[in-house]
């Protein structure tokens, strides 16, 4: 049981995104596609799971070739916000499993079990998506995904735009999952926000495959990958201050006025 791409290339015009990738991602995995914007793994992620069809080569899930398996996989896209439709929240999280044809009651149970598993508020369920915070949104358009109950979980930048309570909340999400068995597959840009829950990391570089193995601080310079924010918050971090290693302004801005907020209350 796994996904298997072979040789798989992408072109868009003049432009190669992808370059003859061989990959395997084993059942049970978590796995981080990282790279520069530009980089494929977006590219890469829509080929794996079967959204995209590649240029040339093969995608196969579980033997089968990945568009004929969509039903086992699971996409949310950068903003899954974008993808809610429906009349009310409970429209939009019910729609996977009542087009797969589940009973009423079954469908109750998947968007319950959906719901509870994003950690949104069950008085939520009857509002429209229009009336929900961006956190709150976002939790929904991936309880959309999660309803659909997928083997294999596809996810597309999961943390943008949140702040860091939000970031930890989708990680704590994942790393439940895949605990309870989901092959997770997601790209992001800040790879060292998940470097405690993921098996592996792969970095992409001009369409290829540059690295593929344990996620290491050590391998990521290996592998080129550089950034201010790394060398920014290894600077804060000599000067005491418990911040990550992170890729993300954002996040370690956050970080930081954390750090600020309980010095000022007395807590460090």
């Amino acid at each position: 049981m796994s996904i298997k791409a072979e040789g798989v290339s992408h072109y868009y015009r003049d432009a190669t995104a992808l370059a003859a990738v061989d990959l395997e991602i084993r059942q049970g995995e978590l796995v981080v596609l990282c790279g520069r914007n530009g980089s494929g793994k977006t590219t890469l992620l829509k080929c794996l799971a079967g959204l995209q069809k590649p240029s040339r080569g093969h995608v196969s899930i579980d033997g089968q070739p990945a568009a004929k398996a969509r039903s086992k996989v699971g996409l949310a896209i950068q903003f899954p916000e974008r993808a809610l439709f429906g009349r009310t929240i409970y429209d939009d999280i019910a729609f996977a499993p009542k087009n797969a044809g589940l009973k009423a009651e079954e469908i109750g149970d998947r968007v319950t079990f959906a719901r509870a598993a994003v950690g949104l508020s069950d008085s939520l369920l009857a509002q429209p998506h229009t009336s929900l915070s961006y956190g709150q949104k976002r939790l929904a358009g991936l309880a959309s995904v999660l309803s659909g109950r997928p083997a294999y979980l596809f996810l597309d930048e999961p943390t943008a735009g949140l702040d860091y309570p939000g970031k930890q909340r989708i990680m704590g999400l994942l790393e439940g999952l895949n605990h309870a068995g989901v092959t997770i597959v997601l790209a992001s840009h800040d790879p060292s926000f998940f470097a405690d829950i993921c098996s592996r990391l792969i970095v992409i570089e001009a369409g290829r495959i540059v690295f593929d193995g344990a996620p290491e601080k050590a391998d990521l310079a290996q592998a080129g990958i550089r950034s201010d924010m790394i060398e920014l918050a290894r600077q804060l971090k000599a000067c005491g201050f418990d911040v990550p290693e992170t890729f993300s302004p954002e996040e370690l801005a956050d970080r930081v006025a954390e750090v600020i907020r309980r010095e000022s209350a007395g807590d460090c």
